[in-house]
């Protein structure tokens, strides 16, 4: 298939991608914590979501043990999975907390649903539990990324959909972008919020689930 900087490319000139997003996207990072225990109360895997909501869990009085694996690479990425199968080898965790993060709208849905379902095998292995977070829908800052934003919430709305609608069958599903509502004032961008608010969040999603916050 072409490279990911030809999809770029094609959408930039389609109008779907706002300039300088290709330059965005391609400063890829990868966030991670790993410990040498074996047993692990948390492990979050996604996107700067989960990142920022591991670090509001050390922030409680429990201070349980957690790992994190975050990434912009697409969960279609074979080399995402990859990794993800490194860091879990061997380990254990009371509770893996998954968000798909907002890098994958490169991907089919047919693409989105093989990775998805194959991550979903490898946190089921290793975790007692595996609860599934929505994502927020991006936020347009002015006509330049209006297109850009609508792509891609497209996108969002649909892996969003079939979390609350085919997953929630069999698994804890969290409506995160719901939970962000009443934070649309404390966005530092399109996507990001202040820290505090990851902070917050994070409570509301342990009292959501029946998760300990204190």
């Amino acid at each position: 298939g072409p490279s990911q900087r030809e999809v770029y490319d094609r959408l930039f000139r389609e109008g779907k991608i706002a300039a300088g997003e290709a330059k965005l996207e391609f400063e890829e990072w990868e966030t991670l914590t790993v410990r040498e225990d074996k047993h692990c109360k948390y492990l979050f895997v996604g996107g700067c979501l989960l990142r920022d909501c591991c670090a509001a869990s050390v922030k409680l009085k429990s201070r349980p043990t957690s790992e994190v694996y975050a990434s912009s690479h697409s969960i279609a990425d074979p080399a995402y999975i990859d990794g993800l199968k490194c860091m879990t080898e061997g380990k254990e965790y009371d509770v893996a907390y998954f968000n798909f993060g907002a890098h994958f709208f490169l991907h089919t849905h047919d693409e989105y649903t093989a990775a998805f379902n194959e991550i979903l095998s490898i946190l089921k292995a290793h975790a007692k539990r595996v609860v599934l977070l929505t994502l927020p829908e991006l936020v347009s800052t002015g006509e330049a990324d209006r297109a850009e934003c609508d792509f891609k919430n497209e996108k969002i709305r649909w892996a969003n959909d079939q979390m609350l609608t085919v997953y929630a069958k069999d698994y804890t599903v969290v409506p995160v972008h719901k939970m962000v509502l009443k934070y649309a004032a404390r966005r530092r961008d399109y996507f990001h919020f202040d820290r505090e608010v990851y902070d917050e969040l994070f409570k509301e999603i342990q009292q959501q689930i029946g998760e300990p916050i204190e």
